[in-house]
């Protein structure tokens, strides 16, 4: 679990202060679950699993086996998760993973995660923290991420360039995005500044395993302190964060 403080930008502050004085927000606060179905559905694309599990109408099943007591070694990994609002994506995040696994014989089940900000380059995987106190037939882990400073500095320096050409909207970090990967082409393949997506991954081993779902819960909060737009506000700003590096290379 990574617990690291971010440390205010005290050069942006006067800009956005006297936008909050029009837009009126502090805040905004955002909180997304997203389910995944393994029993008797297709799961999300996406979605990837060790050749130890077959997808059945009861959820993902281990192997038969004929011998007693052989046991599995298994993985299950979500596809690209959200994290946030496309014009202002979190720089922290509480993640939570509810699993229901109806059947886990003789075996463990570890979570872990990972984070994103253009879809394609990814930070290293971390712990989930196993939740106490839940059902035999379910597993809960938690984690909350947090980037300092030093992960956005580079980040920030460049907006200010991306500023001197007059965006419409000088708060849209989607269209900011966009600039950077066309303008600074090899960013984003040094630098998470942000995370605009989640993937979670687990991992364990059992002599019999049947996992019918999983939940996926990502809250986080950013400042709603914004800048005036100059034209028309782009209409899909308020959508899930979608900027895929590979979709502006192509």
């Amino acid at each position: 679990m990574i617990r690291m403080k971010p440390i205010s930008v005290a050069h942006f502050v006067p800009v956005f202060l006297i936008a909050a004085s029009v837009t009126g927000w502090a805040q905004f606060f955002s909180s997304y679950s997203t389910p995944i179905e393994f029993a008797g559905t297709r799961p999300p694309e996406g979605i990837n699993w060790s050749s130890s599990l077959s997808l059945t109408e009861t959820g993902l099943v281990t192997q038969p086996v004929n011998l007693a007591g052989v046991s599995w070694v298994f993985w299950i990994q979500s596809q690209p998760i959200a994290a946030g609002m496309s014009w202002r994506p979190p720089r922290s995040s509480q993640i939570h993973v509810d699993v229901t696994v109806p059947e886990l014989d003789s075996g463990y089940l570890r979570a872990f995660f990972r984070y994103s900000s253009d879809r394609v380059h990814w930070s290293s995987w971390y712990d989930l923290r196993e939740t106490p106190g839940t059902p035999a037939t379910a597993r809960g882990y938690q984690a909350y991420v947090s980037l300092p400073e030093a992960a956005h500095e580079k980040y920030s320096e460049l907006k200010v360039e991306w500023w001197r050409t007059n965006p419409d909207w000088s708060s849209d970090e989607h269209e900011f995005c966009v600039w950077l990967a066309t303008n600074h082409s090899g960013y984003f393949a040094t630098e998470v500044p942000f995370i605009g997506y989640v993937q979670v991954r687990l991992e364990g081993g059992a002599v019999r395993l049947r996992l019918s779902g999983m939940m996926v819960g990502l809250s986080s909060s950013v400042s709603g302190l914004t800048s005036i737009p100059r034209g028309t506000r782009r209409a899909s700003a308020d959508e899930k964060w979608f900027f895929d590096l590979k979709k502006v290379a192509q």
